[in-house]
Order: structure tokens, then C-alpha cells, then sequence
């Protein structure tokens, strides 16, 4: 008997537990305004990897599934650059980096068949990941986001985490600079 109660104790503070780290780890995410972008930067052993979460208005002007072919023709122009991030983010030429893989995707731009039914529109991300491969890692000590901001001129603000070997940082870009900088 006491087994039990102190596995159902143990059991409850576990799930205690999970919920104040879920509370927690929600609260901590960032906010979704428009204009502002998060990227979220990782350099590790020749790797470097780019995640983006971009609210839809900043990139398209809407938030939801296209509606007019307009609307289509800008979803799908944003995909077609997303699909290219190369012209999006410059690395250094010094670094040697070529592209390895990349996703961007969007629940408010999937089929009709494959977005799950919520019943209400709400704001609507886009989601982004880029991994290069880089033969000089340690050259890079900045990103060119003129592309991006070009690109999309609706985003206003590129809020950045940057990790590397011995770099931790968190910077701002906005308008009219257009180069995220941690290094030298």
C-alpha cells in the first residue's frame, strides 16, 4: 500500500512538474507581431543552421489560406524564394558553405485535405529551416540579410539568437541595416 501511494505521489509531482515547464516554456516563446522576424542561429563543426518563424503578414501581407490568385501568386513567390535560401541569408564567401537541405512551410498554406479544421482562422507562421555545410566555419561572423529584407519588405526587425564555439549572443537587425553581426 504504501508503494502505491508513494508511486501516485511521485506520479502527480511528475505531472506538476511537466506543467510548470510547459507554462513556462510557453511563456517564453516569442510573440507574434508583424514585422518581426526570429531567426535562430547554429554553428557547429562545419554545420550551419538557420531556423526562421515569420509571421505570414510580414511575408505575404495575409494570414491565411490564399483566397484570390493574387493572394496565390504571392504564397507561391514566397515558397519559390524560401526554396533558395541562398538569396536570402549571405554567408561569408570566405566560409565555403553550400546548401545541404531546407523546409518552409506553413499550415495556413497547406491543402485544404491537410490542414487540421480549427474552426477559426488564426495568426499564421511561417516556419523555416536551412542547413549548410561550410568547409571555414570559423569565418562566419556575421549574416547578410539583405536578401531577406528585400526580398520581403514588410519585416521591419530580425530579432537573432547566434550560437558558435565560444559565442553566445542575441542581437536585433533592423531597417536600413541589413547585416547581423556577432563576430570581429
Amino acid at each position: 500500500m504504501n508503494d502505491s501511494l508513494a508511486a501516485l505521489r511521485a506520479l502527480a509531482l511528475a505531472i506538476s512538474l511537466g506543467s510548470s515547464m510547459l507554462v513556462a516554456t510557453r511563456a517564453a516563446e516569442p510573440a507574434h507581431v508583424h514585422g518581426v522576424v526570429q531567426l535562430n542561429a547554429a554553428i557547429e563543426a562545419g554545420v550551419v543552421t538557420l531556423q526562421i518563424e515569420a509571421p505570414l503578414d510580414s511575408l505575404v501581407g495575409f494570414e491565411h489560406a490564399p483566397r484570390t490568385a493574387a493572394q496565390k501568386q504571392a504564397a507561391q513567390a514566397m515558397l519559390d524564394r524560401f526554396n533558395a535560401p541562398q538569396s536570402l541569408f549571405g554567408l561569408p564567401a570566405a566560409a565555403q558553405c553550400s546548401l545541404r537541405t531546407h523546409s518552409a512551410e506553413s499550415e495556413a498554406l497547406k491543402s485544404d485535405a491537410a490542414k487540421p479544421s480549427t474552426g477559426a482562422e488564426e495568426h499564421a507562421d511561417l516556419d523555416g529551416s536551412f542547413v549548410f555545410e561550410c568547409k571555414q566555419a570559423s569565418a562566419i561572423d556575421s549574416i547578410d540579410l539583405g536578401g531577406l529584407l528585400a526580398a520581403f519588405p514588410r519585416i521591419v526587425r530580425v530579432e537573432a539568437v547566434v550560437v558558435a564555439p565560444g559565442v553566445q549572443v542575441k542581437r536585433v537587425v533592423t531597417r536600413p541595416d541589413k547585416t547581423l553581426r556577432w563576430g570581429r
